[in-house]
């Protein structure tokens, strides 16, 4: 972590370019980084990040009355979510960088923005009756990740 607000994800690690094989000279050992979210499992006082090996999680939904879909989305990317009831309308709680597209009578697709100040936001997906749209069928938080 490089300040409170900036954390960074190792994507690769590249040791052979300059290492001194030949002289016995050290090396340099370039990482290729992205941005990403602060977690709340990470240990911002001694600076050490949680590396999970799962990134995103599927919702195992029992009760059948909620969203199926992951957890996240990418920040400039989109993911697709599905209801098991029909007759409903989909809408993002107050947010500017994300919409939704329905695709079907339960089916929708959230769309974020590729700013990456949205990275480590929530975005609120919610499914409303259509007949009733004040009733509320299913609500979903969706953090955007890069």
């Amino acid at each position: 972590m490089l300040t409170h607000n900036s954390v960074f994800r190792i994507t690769h690690l590249n040791d052979f370019e300059f290492v001194g094989n030949e002289t016995g000279s050290d090396g340099i050992i370039k990482a290729l980084v992205l941005q990403t979210a602060v977690l709340k499992e990470d240990d911002l006082k001694n600076n050490i990040a949680h590396n999970d090996d799962k990134e995103d999680f599927i919702i195992d939904n029992p009760q059948g009355n909620g969203f199926v879909g992951l957890d996240t989305v990418y920040v400039g990317s989109y993911e697709d979510y599905k209801i098991n009831k029909s007759g409903v309308s989909f809408h993002i709680e107050s947010s500017p960088y994300a919409v939704v597209e329905q695709l079907s009578e339960n089916t929708c697709r959230v769309r974020v923005s590729n700013a990456s100040k949205y990275i480590g936001k929530y975005v609120t997906l919610v499914a409303r009756d259509k007949k009733d749209p004040y009733t509320v069928v299913a609500k979903k938080e969706i953090l955007i990740i890069s």
